[in-house]
């Protein structure tokens, strides 16, 4: 049988993405930032106009759920299984950074500031909904950023 040239398409499509993933998922073990991740950093540093953070990257090899830290020199990501809430997380350890290296820094915390800058990040990002969902049920500020931001949609 002849395999025709959409199937060989098709078939060299899904083994392209195997190896993709395969690449992704070494990088990811290996300590290095994922290229997504990486793309989004340097993105929203030119977009925030502020310095690309420095990330260490670890991979958790037992938790669903990602969790980070910002330093004042780098950002730590510690990342679960779930992508979404890989890149969740990015966005809200960024949001710190910008909030801290920005023109008006704002200090650590959750602060009014910061939940503008996160849902921000998040509303570009299209999270809004899994933001609120993840972020929202812990913050009272993030609820209410979300509901401004529901109310301006």
């Amino acid at each position: 049988m002849v395999e025709s040239d959409e199937d060989r398409f098709l078939r060299l499509r899904a083994k392209a993405d195997r190896l993709r993933r395969r690449l992704e998922d070494e990088a990811q073990n290996s300590g290095r930032v994922p290229v997504w991740a990486q793309k989004i950093i340097n993105k929203t540093a030119e977009d925030w106009d502020v310095p690309v953070p420095p990330i260490k990257w670890r991979r958790s090899k037992i938790n669903k759920w990602s969790s980070g830290r910002t330093f004042h020199h780098r950002i730590v990501v510690t990342a679960g299984k779930d992508r979404q809430d890989q890149k969740l997380v990015l966005l809200h350890e960024l949001a710190h950074w910008i909030v801290k290296h920005g023109p008006d820094p704002d200090g650590w915390g959750h602060t009014a500031a910061f939940w503008r800058v996160a849902f921000d990040l998040f509303a570009d990002h299209k999270m809004i909904k899994y933001a609120t969902m993840r972020e929202g049920r812990n913050w009272a500020r993030a609820k209410t950023e979300a509901k401004i931001r529901r109310a301006r949609s």
